[in-house]
């Protein structure tokens, strides 16, 4: 896959690549819970030259138990040939001039948990292409745990460079006010914030040293 930046890239991508076969594409995100999918796109075969991606049904949320003909068939990264669709997903699937009675599905497993789920439908289908889109939900998979890894990697990056900026103020600096409200700005590197502030502990009351953020005449 080309250099993507974003979760979403890599998705958008898959699903361009599988309509450009001729299949029909249905992506989501597999809920914390389990139990339900939100949809993230569907790409429909006819309109991939245009590289178009649909995404009016963006946010839906179907329960699982809905759209698959048994909970066991997500297996990490192994798609699934589906001889009947269930009517939940056919209805999604379904252009007004096609009927679809069968489809693959697959769960996109990263960092060791199925993340999204990939459905593709088209007239045709057969158990023959399971391990075609096997190996597309593979490198879609890698490909988001890399970008995940990356992210990470790049996050702990800036908390290190934070942390010797704030170790370099503290030891440049005697005031007090002054080098809390130098931490407060470097936290902002690293957690983003629209407001702050700092309390030390005097006499079992606490006291605001420092704040960013805030209004001039707003109570803190």
């Amino acid at each position: 896959m080309s250099k993507v930046e974003a979760p979403d890239q890599v998705l958008d991508l898959l699903a361009k690549i599988l309509s450009q076969m001729g299949l029909n594409v249905i992506i989501g995100n597999l809920q914390p819970d389990g139990f339900n999918l939100s949809l993230q796109l569907i790409v429909f075969a006819h309109q991939s030259h245009n590289g178009l991606v649909t995404k009016n049904h963006a946010n839906t949320i179907i329960s699982l138990d809905e759209i698959l003909p048994s909970p066991n068939i997500l297996r990490p990264n192994e798609a699934t040939y589906c001889e009947f669709l269930p009517q939940a997903l056919e209805k999604l699937c379904s252009l007004p001039q096609l009927n679809y009675s069968s489809g693959i599905i697959a769960p996109l497993n990263v960092q060791q948990k199925n993340s999204h789920l990939l459905c593709v439908v088209a007239n045709g289908l057969t158990a023959d292409d399971v391990p075609l889109i096997t190996a597309y939900v593979h490198l879609a998979s890698i490909t988001l745990e890399n970008l995940l890894l990356r992210q990470e990697a790049e996050s702990q990056k800036t908390v290190a460079q934070t942390l010797q900026e704030v170790s370099r103020i503290v030891s440049r600096s005697l005031e007090l006010d002054i080098v809390l409200s130098l931490i407060l700005e470097q936290l902002a590197h690293v957690i983003p914030y629209s407001s702050a502030a700092i309390l030390l502990e005097s006499d079992n009351l606490l006291k605001i040293e420092a704040g960013r953020g805030f209004e001039q005449d707003e109570d803190i």
